[in-house]
């Protein structure tokens, strides 16, 4: 039996932890969202189109020389689901 899901919980299923948990609880960043997002695109689209940490066909955060907090798309998702921090 799973508990309901709460208001400004988004499930994530990074490789922090073996199970899926809730983002940005314990050691989760978020870091595997952005990686996925940024993958589904390559920059092409969305949130990426005219951010400023996309250079040379790369992504900061992906390649984490950012944090991915920085990340528009990942902004956006907290914005939309309002996840705590």
């Amino acid at each position: 039996m799973t508990r309901k899901k709460r208001k400004g919980e988004y499930t994530c299923t990074c490789t922090s932890y073996d199970f899926p948990h809730r983002m940005f609880g314990g050691s989760c960043t978020g870091i595997a969202w952005v990686q996925e997002y940024w993958e589904a695109s390559y920059g092409q689209a969305g949130e990426c189109t005219d951010c400023p940490h996309r250079e040379y066909g790369s992504c900061d955060v992906v390649v984490q020389t950012e944090k991915p907090l920085v990340c528009r798309g990942l902004e956006e998702l907290i914005r939309y689901e309002e996840i705590k921090v």
